[in-house]
């Protein structure tokens, strides 16, 4: 806490003056000797006596300096402020003395030294049934500083799309793509337009479907006209699930009819195909009737003829 006290042009004041750079609205002491990789410092030297602020190149403070100009602000308090920019390459040394009316002095020596940003991003592979992958990326050996992403450019903005949340970029595949592998540049711009460039790759796996025979019951010698194969599985696509009418190349599967059913039997369908779709066979059974037909006919033979009743 500090005091003061005017009384007959004298001032008493305990504290010295406050020295902090400002960044993202929020105000943190400089320390002293330290060095600050930044474009920009902003400097804001505080105290409710601030009488005078100087502003040194270097570490000699018997030299030329540059005043800052003292402005009230509410409450009492003074304050002057400064935005010293990075030098042009590597670093530079300066050094604030700020003086209150009750001669408290305080200096802090700093150095500003201009930002490298220098990333490499990681290839990218989304794994299978994940829908989005968030971007990474690292620091080079170059590099003094975290960089900042500022936008991603895909060169296959067909299959892909860029997601962001705050300061985090993702790379997601869109809804609804067919069976097969997909790849795309990926360039992402940082800190004053620099860009690294990496890839994404993605694949599309075909989803199963179930073919069940169902089973039927046939009459002893009798042909299978017609298997019951039931398929399920299919997907929805925008919304609206498929039928195989509008699933792409759908050919449905079928089990072998061509016997006579003499005796019970186990049947698996077989075959079918379709350009997102891969096929699992479930097999059923066939039972055969021991009647002759629906319709009981006999033949007798008698000399006069053949009579069918």
């Amino acid at each position: 806490m500090s005091t003061y006290i005017s009384s007959n042009g004298l001032v008493f004041d305990n504290k010295q003056p406050e020295i902090n750079k400002v960044e993202n609205g929020k105000e943190q002491g400089i320390v002293d000797e330290k060095e600050y990789i930044t474009e920009v410092l902003s400097l804001k030297v505080s105290d409710g006596n601030l009488n005078e602020t100087t502003l040194y190149e270097g570490t000699d403070v018997t030299a030329s300096g540059s005043a800052l100009s003292i402005v009230e602000e509410s409450e009492g308090l003074k304050t002057a402020e400064k935005k010293i920019a990075c030098p042009q390459k590597g670093s530079k040394t300066y050094t604030v003395v700020a003086r209150d009316s009750a001669g408290n002095n305080a200096e802090r020596e700093f150095t500003i030294t201009k930002p490298i940003y220098d990333i490499t991003a990681d290839t990218l592979k989304i794994a299978d049934a994940v829908y989005g992958y968030k971007i990474t990326f690292k620091n080079t050996d170059k590099a003094n500083a975290d960089a900042t992403i500022q936008k991603v450019i895909l060169g296959d903005d067909k299959h892909f799309e860029v997601k962001n949340t705050g300061n985090e970029f993702w790379i997601a595949a869109k809804e609804g793509l067919s069976h097969g592998k997909y790849a795309t540049d990926v360039t992402l711009v940082y800190n004053g337009g620099k860009e690294a460039k990496t890839t994404c790759g993605f694949s599309v796996d075909k989803a199963v479907l179930k073919a069940t025979y169902s089973g039927d019951d046939l009459y002893y010698h009798e042909t299978l006209a017609k298997g019951s194969v039931k398929v399920t599985g299919f997907v929805t696509q925008n919304g609206v699930v498929e039928t195989p009418e509008t699933a792409a190349g759908y050919v449905a599967p079928t089990v072998d009819f061509t016997q006579t059913a003499k005796e019970t039997k186990e049947l698996t369908p077989k075959g079918g195909k379709a350009d997102n779709y891969t096929f699992e066979y479930v097999s059923g059974v066939r039972v055969p009737e021991k009647t002759v037909s629906t319709e009981l006919k006999a033949v007798f033979r008698i000399p006069a003829g053949i009579l069918r009743i």
